[in-house]
């Protein structure tokens, strides 16, 4: 999709990126689900959300992980405390493609 390499490792402990330098990617089943970022992930890391519990898969957008932080979406409930940011604040997956360079572009 982005033409970037993807770090499929599970046991990764670094909390960074899954796509090129700074892009991670979070998986929910739910159609409704939210954005989970916790509070050791990298702020610089821009997260993106995959929904869906088979293919085709959604991409639903994607938010940087210090706009995640916010306190009113910090929930202690969860089998591990974090941010669950809502579906509806998360911004277009436009917007991320329109940030990073064709891999023709990068300069080293």
């Amino acid at each position: 999709f982005l033409g970037l390499p993807w770090d499929d490792n599970p046991h990764r402990k670094d909390s960074g990126a899954d796509v090129g330098d700074d892009i991670g990617v979070r998986w929910t089943p739910l159609g409704h689900g939210g954005l989970i970022v916790y509070p050791g992930d990298r702020d610089d890391v821009r997260q993106v959300l995959v929904v869906g519990h088979t293919y085709p898969l959604r991409i639903a957008g994607w938010m940087l992980g210090s706009d995640a932080k916010r306190e009113e979406w910090w929930r202690e409930w969860m089998r591990e405390p974090t941010y669950l940011v809502p579906q509806r604040r998360l911004r277009g997956i436009d917007e991320l493609t329109g940030t990073i360079p064709h891999p023709n572009e990068r300069t080293a």
